[in-house]
């Protein structure tokens, strides 16, 4: 029973919010950090000291 009890509890974090959408939104919260660590090392940190 405290297996069950346990593995609910990691499956859903949260109890006002579905499973599926809390891990759509931790999918999205580190999609957008990987595009923007993509993007920051694309970036010329010279370009700033221009102006």
């Amino acid at each position: 029973m405290k297996l069950i009890s346990t593995l609910k509890n990691w499956l859903n974090p949260v109890q006002d919010m579905p499973a599926w959408l809390y891990y759509l939104k931790l999918i999205t919260v580190i999609l957008m950090f990987m595009l923007a660590y993509c993007m920051a090392q694309q970036d010329n940190p010279f370009f700033y000291q221009a102006f």
